[in-house]
């Protein structure tokens, strides 16, 4: 049931169920079941089974004056709660006292209403174009049309218009903000959210490097897709600044844009094969062939220089800001992550040994399995099953060589971790939190991670793709096999 803060009933409040389906060991995501609340405020919901972790969401409504008013949940089922979204897991049977109350928000300017609304609208035609992209799009050109008909790209003028129009207010460098989200859940280059993110790039350093939020924009940076004037902003904001926690951000981003250079360059050599196996063409073979060309004169010695010396400022200067609101985590405690991910994580060097325990509570350690193969994956929780089912696949596929798995897991502890339908395979660690201090040591950006660790205990180049990358291990370790 939905009601409001007094009690009476919300009417067509839309609530959805999405999750993940375990089938044959692998998991498919998405929405599983949507619909909207009657003149009582009352809903019922019927999900496919069996689910291995289902999210209830509530979208919240609008009042007579276009006022989004978001849905708080409560219930004592709930593994977390709160604004607009409920956790189950696992849902094996019918959750009663899914409510939902909404309290209307305080009077707000029209500009924050109005970014509102643009938000809302992109919501509104990223759920139409994931309803229809498989219609809409023919199967020969889906690698060349998604980028067009993607609503980050259709909304990227929109936010930058309202910037314009609300130039040097809170709101206007929020709308900056969305832009970089944006792009930077995008894969490709040269469309209009990446055109747009070098044109919000430009107005933050034109209109915004002295601003006290800047370092809210800056933390968009810290992953792909990367554009030239990424660095030029991060720089003037380390030297133009006056905020110390702004300066602190682009530090840290400007190391982590360093670090994954340095990553991207040991996987020069998957990179040039990408293009050819997947058969890209139009933007998505330019996006690969513009990163391929950067990677091939990176200077890796200076890089690594270069983040030397900005991490020893990090640490002496702003070592003990935190690096996230609410968090504990320290710049200090990212730096010394950072710097053993730059100096120790490194392609045809020993593995660095870490003080792990499994999920037994046993010590491991990498030189125990000198003489197999180690497979090493990062995961979070939620897709621990799949990673599974894929080092299975990946035992069948190379059954006459030495493997060993090493799994570790990132994730809400309250959650039970799923093992696949064949179990676990080698080794699991289990880190207990997101991003706990063996993903942070070895600055894991993104999950799931795999590397392959030869027989003689060096590493190898990170597992390139995360639809498939167990395939990719596959074809590295025969490789590595018949090198001996």
């Amino acid at each position: 049931m939905a009601r409001w803060e007094n009690g009476d009933p919300v009417e067509d409040l839309e609530v959805q169920f999405s999750g993940w389906i375990e089938t044959d060991g692998r998991q498919a995501g998405g929405e599983l079941a949507r619909t909207k609340t009657d003149a009582q405020g009352r809903y019922s919901l019927t999900v496919p089974a069996p689910l291995d972790t289902t999210i209830l969401s509530a979208y919240g409504t609008e009042n007579a004056d276009g006022v989004w008013i978001p849905a708080q949940g409560e219930c004592e089922a709930a593994t977390s709660d709160g604004s607009q979204l409920m956790g189950f897991r696992p849902l094996s049977k019918d959750v009663a006292n899914a409510n939902w109350v909404l309290k209307p928000w305080p009077d707000r300017p029209k500009a924050d209403l109005e970014l509102e609304e643009l938000k809302n609208k992109q919501k509104a035609l990223e759920r139409y174009h994931r309803d229809t992209r498989q219609k809409a799009v023919p199967a020969n050109r889906v690698d060349e049309d998604p980028h067009a008909l993607d609503p980050r790209n259709m909304m990227a003028h929109e936010y930058l218009r309202f910037e314009r129009e609300n130039r040097g207010e809170d709101v206007a460098l929020k709308a900056l903000i969305v832009v970089l989200n944006n792009a930077s859940k995008t894969i490709f280059n040269d469309t209009a959210t990446d055109r747009t993110r070098n044109e919000a790039i430009d107005r933050l350093i034109d209109h915004y490097l002295e601003h006290k939020d800047l370092a809210d924009a800056l933390n968009c940076l810290d992953s792909d897709p990367t554009v030239p004037s990424d660095t030029r902003l991060l720089t003037r904001a380390i030297h133009s600044s006056p905020h110390p926690d702004v300066v602190a951000a682009a530090l840290y981003v400007r190391v982590t844009r360093i670090k994954d250079t340095i990553r991207d360059t040991e996987m020069l050599p998957q990179w040039t094969t990408v293009s050819d196996r997947y058969s890209l063409r139009g933007v998505a073979r330019k996006t690969v062939a513009d990163r391929m060309e950067r990677l091939r004169i990176a200077n890796v010695d200076q890089l690594r220089q270069t983040a030397d010396k900005l991490l020893t400022r990090l640490t002496a200067e702003f070592g003990n800001l935190s690096v996230w609101t609410n968090s504990s985590t320290t710049y200090s405690e990212q730096a010394t992550a950072l710097r053993f991910a730059i100096s120790k994580v490194q392609a045809g060097k020993q593995v660095p040994e870490l003080e792990i325990q499994d999920v037994d509570g046993k010590p491991f350690r990498f030189a125990d399995y000198k003489g197999k193969y180690i497979v090493l994956t990062f995961c979070h929780i939620t897709n621990h099953s799949r990673v599974q089912a894929d080092h299975h696949k990946l035992k069948d596929m190379l059954s006459d060589l030495p493997l060993h798995f090493v799994t570790v897991c990132e994730g809400n502890p309250e959650i039970e971790m799923s093992d696949g339908p064949n179990g676990n395979l080698g080794t699991v660690i289990w880190e207990g939190s997101n991003w706990g201090p063996i993903a942070t040591a070895w600055a894991i950006s993104g999950i799931p991670t795999t590397y392959v660790i030869d027989n003689d205990g060096m590493l190898r180049p990170q597992i390139n793709g995360t639809m498939t990358p167990m395939d990719n291990a596959a074809n590295v370790i025969r490789g590595l096999a018949r090198q001996q």
